[in-house]
């Protein structure tokens, strides 16, 4: 007998999607917190650059990897 709310193996891949998304999106949002605390309390433009850079890893949005195929990275 299965309860209503569990998870199957079939859909066990979306559900961790949807979480590692949402925790993603939490992270983010602290991160921004504390550039606007960056920005308001420092005067460092590195320390915003900084956060704002890991904010972009997060979201994997940083557009600094390198997507050559040709030699992929070592290390």
């Amino acid at each position: 007998m299965t309860e209503i709310n569990s998870i199957t193996w079939s859909s066990y891949d979306q559900h961790k999607v949807q979480i590692e998304s949402e925790l993603r999106w939490k992270i983010a949002e602290l991160i921004e917190q504390k550039i606007a605390d960056a920005r308001r309390d420092y005067d460092s433009p590195f320390l915003v650059s900084g956060l704002e850079l890991a904010k972009a890893i997060v979201l994997d949005l940083d557009t600094n990897k390198s997507s050559n195929l040709e030699h992929p990275e070592l290390f």
